[in-house]
Order: structure tokens, then C-alpha cells, then sequence
């Protein structure tokens, strides 16, 4: 007998991934953008142990499993998440939030370009692809400078929409786990 219904305990592990997924994808992102992006990092091939090839492959491989734990999440929330968004445009009682359409917003202008800059990018180094020994700064585009600066705005309405569900999670976790009832 499961003590949390078969769709809460889906979106709960989907939530789960999500998170794990996107504080990897943050981490790995503020080390290739302050390693490797900035100042004499723009020239470095290796930091902390892992070349910037090898960090590039854990933030995009992390960014996909992101991505599809969101798609994920989207899919199973569409409905209140449209009657929000139309509240919003009408102004009436419980719209969305101004957080929560930064999210919807931000998250698609974050992935769009990181999509432009993995496939449109020339030079954009392939998965598993040859580390190119060069002592010229990579050149700068402005889809991975729009992914980094889009990155960094969407970062608070993400913790916002944490904060706001986090209490379920907790509470989805502990009964996923058979452990104390939520109160």
C-alpha cells in the first residue's frame, strides 16, 4: 500500500530530478562562466581538475535531463499554470505572480539560447569532442552571452517557485519514504 497517490509520488521524483538537475546545471555554469569565460579563465583549458570540455558536457548533459523534468513537470501542471497566466493578463485574483512569469519567460529565453549557442555557435566544442590546444581567446557570441545573462536573471524566480513548493516536497518526500505523516 502506497501512503502518496501514484501521480503526487510522479511529480514528486519528476520535482526531484528537476532540482538536483538544476543545481548542477547552476554550479557548473557559475564554474564555466567564472573559470572559463571571464578574464584570463578565457584562456584556461583545465580548471579544478577537468578540462572545460568535460565541464561544458556535464552542464549541457545535466541541462537536457533539466529540460525534460521540466517538460515533464509542465505537462502534468499545464492546466492551473494556464489559468494563472490568464488571471494575470485579466488582473484578476490569483493570477500568477510577477516571479512566476519571469520563470515561464526566463526558462524559455535560457534554453533557446543555450540551444543557438550548442548548435549555431561556430567552434562550439562537440560532445566528447578533441580539446584544440590554443593560446587565442575563444570568441565571444552574443547567444552564449544572452544564455549567461538570462541565466543569472532567472536564478531568483527559480528560488522563488522552490520557496513556494517546497513545503510539498518536503512533505512528498517524507511520505514517499514511509517516514513521519505531514502536518
Amino acid at each position: 500500500m502506497t501512503l502518496i497517490p501514484r501521480p503526487a509520488r510522479f511529480n514528486y521524483w519528476t520535482d526531484v530530478l528537476a532540482l538536483t538537475a538544476g543545481v548542477v546545471v547552476f554550479a557548473t555554469g557559475l564554474i564555466l562562466f567564472t573559470r572559463f569565460h571571464v578574464a584570463e579563465g578565457s584562456f584556461r583549458l583545465y580548471d579544478w581538475g577537468l578540462s572545460r570540455l568535460a565541464w561544458i558536457n556535464i552542464h549541457r548533459l545535466a541541462a537536457v535531463l533539466l529540460l525534460g523534468a521540466v517538460m515533464v513537470h509542465v505537462e502534468r501542471h499545464w492546466r492551473p499554470m494556464v489559468v494563472r497566466m490568464g488571471r494575470a493578463m485579466k488582473r484578476l485574483p490569483g493570477g500568477a505572480s510577477r516571479a512566476e512569469l519571469v520563470l515561464y519567460a526566463g526558462f524559455a529565453v535560457v534554453s533557446l539560447a543555450a540551444l543557438a549557442a550548442w548548435f549555431v555557435v561556430p567552434g562550439s566544442p562537440a560532445v566528447a569532442g578533441p580539446i584544440t590546444l590554443t593560446h587565442q581567446a575563444p570568441i565571444r557570441h552574443r547567444w552564449i552571452d544572452i544564455h549567461n545573462l538570462s541565466g543569472l536573471v532567472l536564478l531568483p524566480a527559480v528560488v522563488v517557485h522552490i520557496r513556494r513548493h517546497l513545503r510539498w516536497m518536503l512533505c512528498a518526500g517524507r511520505l514517499a519514504r514511509r517516514t513521519s505523516p505531514c502536518r
